[in-house]
């Protein structure tokens, strides 16, 4: 299977999944922005016009272009679960409260 291949299929499958979802949350851990199939996810996101909720890796950066769109930035610590457990709970009530803001159902 060629590079091109495997990427084409990354793309029909992310495009899909994208495109059903109501927002877009990365999980910004160390390289993500290095990751082919990760950039192509937030072009796929910014395309499709999704709000971004981001859960990003305490000590991580994010670039300038994210942060103008981010609606909401919450930062967890690797390998702590409870930390995990409150950033999840924190994007996805920022999301349902816009979402409801927003007039989605």
């Amino acid at each position: 299977m060629t590079t091109e291949h495997t990427l084409h299929e990354a793309a029909k499958k992310n495009f899909e999944a994208i495109s059903a979802s109501a927002v877009f949350l990365p999980l910004w851990m160390k390289d993500y922005a290095k990751d082919p199939v990760a950039v192509m996810q937030v072009g796929m996101a910014i395309l499709l016009d999704k709000p971004f909720y981001v859960m990003l890796e305490e000590g991580q950066q994010l670039p300038d272009s994210i942060k103008k769109i981010a609606r909401h930035v919450s930062t967890f610590k690797r390998d702590d679960k409870k930390s995990m457990e409150n950033a999840t709970h924190e994007l996805l009530t920022a999301a349902a409260d816009n979402l409801q803001a927003d007039g989605a159902p």
